[in-house]
């Protein structure tokens, strides 16, 4: 038989964890009331809730909308501007996942980069394929973290990608992030 101290552990040794279990972990079904359609899921699954995918798809959505048929590089960088800067509005036609979900923050540089690698039409392209050229991209030649910050010949260029998100009914408006 082992020695032990009064608290239990080994002399000089370590406290042993205790595997604490959730009430929820132990009756999945208490959450039901919440989320009717949640099921039961394998440890280690990723969880994206329905509002988180529903949000990526538009993102994705106006990206490919914004970047056009036959972009260039400063399109794709314009767009990246404009996720990155402002909010939208979602119109009447965007589905949000959840009722009452009325806007939709500004994402960051990095998620911009993903949406435009990903919405990039000539795959062929393989380095405008892929979110570092976009995130380094970005980061040398427009830098900018508020609408303001947006010089002249890049606000045309912003407007321009604005426009053509708006022509697709997803987004009711886009308006500078505070």
């Amino acid at each position: 038989m082992e020695a032990r101290t009064r608290a239990g552990r080994p002399p000089g040794g370590r406290r042993r964890p205790r595997l604490i279990v959730s009430p929820v972990a132990s009756h999945p079904k208490a959450l039901a009331s919440i989320d009717p359609l949640a099921v039961p899921l394998r440890r280690g699954t990723e969880v994206t809730t329905r509002v988180g995918r529903v949000s990526g798809e538009l993102f994705a959505t106006l990206a490919r909308a914004g970047l056009g048929p036959s972009p260039s590089e400063d399109d794709g960088l314009a767009v990246m501007i404009l996720l990155h800067t402002h909010r939208a509005r979602l119109g009447d036609s965007a589905p949000s996942g959840r009722p009452g979900v009325l806007e939709l923050a500004a994402i960051t540089q990095r998620h911009a980069a993903e949406l435009i690698a990903a919405a990039w039409l000539d795959r062929s392209d393989t380095a405008r394929t892929v979110h570092a050229t976009w995130y380094w991209a970005f980061n040398t030649q427009t830098p900018f973290e508020v609408s303001e910050e947006v010089p002249s010949a890049w606000a045309a260029r912003v407007t321009r990608a604005r426009e053509a998100l708006l022509r697709t009914s997803l987004v009711a408006d886009l308006v500078p992030e505070d």
